[in-house]
């Protein structure tokens, strides 16, 4: 039996909520059981003894494909609404990224250089860092990161 076929069997996802509900006990598992994120912020779920990222496994319920890489259109790895995800590649995925926690301009693609006094932007188009300029502020220097990610097709929630 494979991955689609046993999570059929075991779970009712719900593409609004985008909840998986055990609906078949197991050894480990009551009926209703509703998994909980791990530490890093993702629902698994286990099936045929291996531990399966539950945003995987609602795409393949809903089109009986497994995807190879999804997207959180929100950044909210829990959120595993059918609306909330996308299967995509690893480079359109790097195109919707969170603002990184160690970030200390508050735009993402913009760091500040003492040395000169300015605000550097930059993104990365086809694996390589560009360089977009040096700006008297912050928001001057994200303006050019936001003109330049939709010209290059990041997503609208990049950075956020």
């Amino acid at each position: 039996m494979g991955i689609f076929e046993i999570l059929i069997e075991n779970y009712d996802y719900n593409p609004i909520t985008g909840v998986f509900v055990r609906i078949k006990k197991s050894r480990n598992a009551c009926v209703g059981q509703i998994n909980k994120p791990n530490k890093d912020g993702y629902i698994r779920l286990p099936i045929k003894g291996k531990s399966i990222y539950a945003h995987k496994l609602a795409i393949l319920y809903m089109t009986g494909l497994y995807p190879s890489e999804v997207d959180h259109k929100n950044h909210i790895r829990s959120d595993n609404k059918y609306l909330n995800l996308r299967e995509v590649t690893s480079s359109e995925n790097m195109k919707n990224k969170s603002k990184y926690k160690n970030n200390t301009s508050g735009f993402n693609g913009v760091c500040f250089e003492p040395k000169r006094n300015k605000y550097k932007a930059y993104i990365s188009v086809l694996g390589k860092v560009k360089n977009l300029g040096r700006f008297d502020t912050a928001k001057e220097a994200h303006v050019a990161v936001v003109k330049s990610a939709i010209a290059n097709g990041y997503h609208i929630n990049h950075g956020k």
